[in-house]
């Protein structure tokens, strides 16, 4: 407080309120995300998206990889990541390692894909963060063309995930070793 002289004990307080209120929000998502996933898994829920995603085995493995990475893409226009994490990864990762997929670039796959479909119009998140924190005079359809060439090098980025695992293998396994 001494370095800064309008930083004071108001100002002080607001940003820990404002800190406890982000908190209280993500453990919120993170308990309702829990609490889904333990009564959909519970119910019987797991072995019916599990089922359903084996109803493509006729694609393959990488057909069934493209039909969860579609589920995932879907759910990343109205869900929170941390809840689509609690939700999906204990359905998906016990098929993606039946697939024989390598658990890490799974996830990495995810993550990705994740960060597209946030970026993805209508709904993508991040687009109406970044639409409160522009100038009044950018509106949101400048925004949605604005992010249209991150949304291709995202999208370029996760075929080469695709095409070339070891992108995403190769450091953390040097580093486990």
């Amino acid at each position: 407080m001494i370095i800064y002289e309008g930083f004071d004990r108001k100002t002080f307080l607001d940003c820990v309120w404002s800190a406890a209120r982000t908190n209280c929000m993500v453990m919120a998502i993170i308990i309702g995300a829990s609490v889904f996933t333990a009564v959909f898994l519970g119910l019987g829920g797991g072995d019916v998206v599990r089922d359903s995603i084996y109803m493509f085995a006729f694609l393959g493995k990488w057909g069934m990889l493209g039909i969860m990475m579609l589920l995932v893409f879907i759910m990343g226009f109205v869900i929170d990541w941390i809840a689509i994490v609690y939700i999906t990864f204990p359905i998906f990762l016990p098929i993606a390692a039946e697939l024989g997929f390598d658990p890490i670039w799974f996830i990495i796959m995810i993550a990705v894909n994740l960060q597209v479909s946030f970026l993805s119009p209508p709904v993508g998140y991040a687009l109406f963060y970044m639409k409160s924190t522009v100038p009044p005079e950018i509106t949101l359809i400048d925004i949605y063309k604005g992010v249209v060439p991150f949304i291709l090098i995202q999208l370029i980025g996760l075929i080469l995930l695709w095409l070339f695992p070891p992108l995403a293998t190769y450091l953390p396994y040097i580093l486990i070793k």
